[in-house]
């Protein structure tokens, strides 16, 4: 595999910056992602059918650029997204 060529690099630190605007459904799915919570955790805490929440956790993960629930958390930690809580 070749490595990525500087131009790639900067694309992809573009598109890390570009700002991303999340549903206030979202970001409680996204909160309840950090907790680890399961998609049927999250419907119960919502009050909302767990294909809502599936769907919001795809839509949030489209948005971030992310492959994971994971990748998309740590994304939202570096966009300033979610704020590590204080220590």
């Amino acid at each position: 595999m070749r490595p990525a060529s500087a131009t790639t690099r900067a694309m992809r630190l573009t598109e890390l910056e570009t700002e991303v605007r999340l549903t206030e459904l979202e970001t409680e799915v996204l909160f309840g992602l950090t907790e680890g919570e399961l998609t049927g955790d999250t419907a119960d805490r919502l009050g909302k059918p767990e294909g809502v929440i599936g769907l919001s956790r795809w839509r949030i993960r489209q948005r971030l650029g992310a492959h994971t629930d994971a990748q998309a958390v740590a994304l939202a930690y570096h966009k300033g997204i979610l704020v590590p809580p204080a220590r």
